[in-house]
This record gives structure tokens, C-alpha cells and sequence, in this order.
């Protein structure tokens, strides 16, 4: 029933016992949009004796589409036994969809990430059990590379406050500079445990005092598996209290992942954080847009235009027959970077708007490819950044 969902969000199912793991296949998980099925990946997580079943679409779902996944229900426990019917979920997807991607850190080429007892900032914690670190078995399934980080924390139940700050010191996420016209998220796997999370962000940079971090408002960690989080920066509203004065004022730059604690919460978990990112959001369309009722007479892929492109192109192409269709980037060595479609089509023409920022490509020469029926055709394109 979900009406605004993500177009990268991660869909998660929730079982209340250990699932066997080979009962869960690529026929066992099936996501449509108007009959047609959606390539999606998924994993799993085994929290507390139960299993998190963590699903994303392979590449962005269309914006303000109506969606169906359905689990067969061959997928058994660990002793064999089957779920008791197929389950079925309809959602749509939000309106909303990215005009900009700017990735801080996904965890290939880490920062600097001091562990947090590190920071004067933290108190009220167990330390030898209060770690952060990296790993590849729990990630937003899509994820490229798979791998995220994660912090292991303990909280000590005597002390009178809590605090874990997990500081960025360096490296090149420090050095992503940004302004308040851009949303702030990440990727955050919950424990369910009601302890809280925020970010922190230093504004006014360079700031010689050091004393300028700005927080957003405390999210209750009350799910289990992965959810995007994000904080609004343009909203006045969502600036929580710290070391500041309430106010994101000119260039900003990410400090920290905050967790804190009230009495009665989780005193020990684990949360793990992936794609820490900027985005711009807008509803304007960017996905196909076709004229069927034009029949082209041959196959033909043209220039991506504008080209060069910076982040925004659109490639324009004609299918003279129904089949099944598939565009794909590459960069010059031939590795595949992303499928932009993989889907039956109607003969037509069709245009494909592609946002280079979302795909987190940097500056250079990429291939766009098509094919159709045993036909394909390929050109060349260059991203200026």
C-alpha cells in the first residue's frame, strides 16, 4: 500500500524465523511493473534468529509507477517448512527522482574514519565493544561495490549521557564540499533497538575555530534492515541542537554519524551505513518518453544529445518491430557500468534522458549500446564535469 515510495529504496521483508537461505532464488522474488518483470538483487541478514530479506531493483525504479513483488511461497525455515501462501505487495513509487548525485563515501575508497571513542565528543559507551569497521556481507543489495560499513556499539548503563560521534577526520569525503540547495542521505540498516541517529556537518568552511557543527533532528532507529535516511538541508526545521547555532550558513562539509541512548533503549546493537550521498531532487521526467504511433522504417541509434554532457543527455532511438530491448554504458574498456532498459518494447520511436550524476560517473569517453532482436548498435559520448 506504500504511495510514495523511493525510486532506489531497498524493499525489506521481515521473517520471524531463520529463512533457508537456497530456498530463496531468482524465481522465488518477483518484481513487476505493468506485467513485465523488473531485474532486481536481493540478500539476506540474520538478526536475533530471524532473517531480514533486503530486495532493490538492479537499476532505479520509474518515478510514479505502480509496482507488484510477490514471495513464492516455497521459501522455508531452516527446518523446511514453507511460508503458508504466496505473499503479495502492491506500492507506487514517488513522484520524485534525482537530478544530481553527489557521492561523499560508498566505502570503496574510504576515509579516514576515526573509531568512536576517538572523539572527545562521545561518552557512555563500552569501548573495547563499541567498534567501527567494514564489511561485505550486509548491503543495499544494488550497491556496487558490495560492501558497507558498520559500527558495533555498546552502551555503558551507568553513566548519565550517551554519545557516539563517528567522526570523518580526512581522506577524499572530507573533501566534498557542498550548500544547502541539496538533500543529504544514507543508506542505514536499523537494529530496531529506538536508539537515535543524526548527522553533523560543518558549515561556514574553512572554519578556523572548529567549533561550527550543525546536526539534523534525531531519527528513532525503530526499523530493522535498510532505510534511507536524509536530512532536508534547506529546511530551517530540520537543524537539531549541538555546537552551532542552529543555522546551516555557506559551504558545509559532512563530520560525523551520531547515535545517542535514553534508558529503556537497546544497549547494544549493531547498524551499519552505506552510500552516504548529496542528492537535488525534482519531478521533472527523465525516463522514456516514446511515440509509438510513429512506425520508424529501419533500426537506428542517434547521437546522445548534447554531447559533450554535463550531467544530463538524452539518447534518442528507433525500433522498427516489438521485441525485446536493451540499452547499456560502458566505459572504454568494456566494462558495464549501467543497463538504462531491459524490457519488451513496441516499435517506435524513443527517448532516454540520462543523468550521468546518478550513475556516478566521473569525466570521460562512455559507450552507450543497443540491441533488439539480434540487432545492436553502438555510440560514443563524453561526460565533462
Amino acid at each position: 500500500t506504500e504511495q510514495n515510495f523511493a525510486i532506489d529504496e531497498v524493499i525489506t521483508f521481515y521473517f520471524d524465523e531463520m529463512v533457508d537461505e537456497n530456498s530463496i532464488t531468482d524465481s522465488s522474488i518477483v518484481l513487476t511493473k505493468d506485467g513485465n518483470e523488473v531485474q532486481l538483487q536481493f540478500n539476506l541478514t540474520n538478526v536475533n534468529d530471524q532473517t531480514i530479506l533486503s530486495i532493490q531493483s538492479t537499476n532505479s525504479l520509474e518515478n510514479d509507477q505502480n509496482y507488484v513483488i510477490n514471495l513464492s511461497q516455497e521459501i522455508t525455515d531452516t527446518l523446511g517448512n514453507q511460508m503458508a501462501a504466496d505473499v503479495t505487495v502492491n506500492f507506487k513509487t514517488s513522484l520524485v527522482h534525482y537530478s544530481d548525485l553527489t557521492m561523499i563515501e560508498n566505502f570503496t575508497f574510504p576515509g579516514t574514519w576515526w573509531q568512536p571513542d576517538g572523539s572527545g565528543s562521545t561518552v557512555g559507551i563500552i569501548v573495547p565493544n563499541t567498534v567501527f569497521g567494514y564489511q561485505s556481507q550486509t548491503y543495499p543489495p544494488a550497491t556496487v561495490p558490495k560492501k558497507a560499513a558498520s559500527l558495533r556499539y555498546e552502551w555503558d548503563p551507568s553513566a548519565s549521557e550517551w554519545l557516539i560521534r563517528e567522526y570523518l577526520a580526512g581522506g577524499p569525503p572530507r573533501d566534498v564540499l557542498f550548500d544547502t540547495s541539496y538533500v543529504l542521505q544514507c543508506y542505514v540498516f536499523g537494529d530496531g533497538s529506538n536508539n537515535e541517529f543524526r548527522f553533523a556537518i560543518d558549515d561556514n568552511v574553512p572554519d578556523p575555530t572548529g567549533s561550527n557543527h550543525e546536526v539534523s533532528l534525531w531519527t528513532t532507529i525503530d526499523w530493522v534492515g535498510w532505510r534511507i535516511v536524509e536530512w532536508q538541508l534547506n529546511d530551517p526545521n530540520s537543524v537539531g541542537t549541538w555546537i552551532g547555532n542552529g543555522i546551516l550558513e555557506g559551504t558545509l562539509r559532512f563530520d560525523s554519524f551520531q547515535l545517542t541512548h535514553d534508558p529503556g533503549d537497546g544497549i547494544s546493537g549493531k547498524v551499519y551505513f552505506d552510500n552516504l550521498r548529496l542528492v537535488k531532487k525534482t519531478t521533472e521526467p527523465v525516463h522514456i518518453v516514446s511515440n509509438e504511433n510513429t512506425i520508424p522504417d529501419q533500426f537506428r541509434l542517434y547521437q546522445n544529445y548534447p554531447n559533450p554532457f554535463n550531467p544530463l543527455t538524452t539518447i534518442s532511438f528507433d525500433i522498427p518491430e516489438n521485441g525485446l530491448v536493451k540499452l547499456t554504458i560502458y566505459d572504454v574498456l568494456g566494462r558495464e557500468i549501467e543497463t538504462l532498459v531491459n524490457e519488451r518494447m513496441n516499435a517506435g520511436r524513443y527517448e532516454f534522458r540520462f543523468d550521468g550524476n546518478a550513475s556516478g560517473l566521473a569525466s570521460g569517453v562512455y559507450i552507450y549500446r543497443l540491441s533488439i532482436n539480434n540487432k545492436a548498435m553502438s555510440k560514443r559520448m563524453l561526460l565533462l564535469k
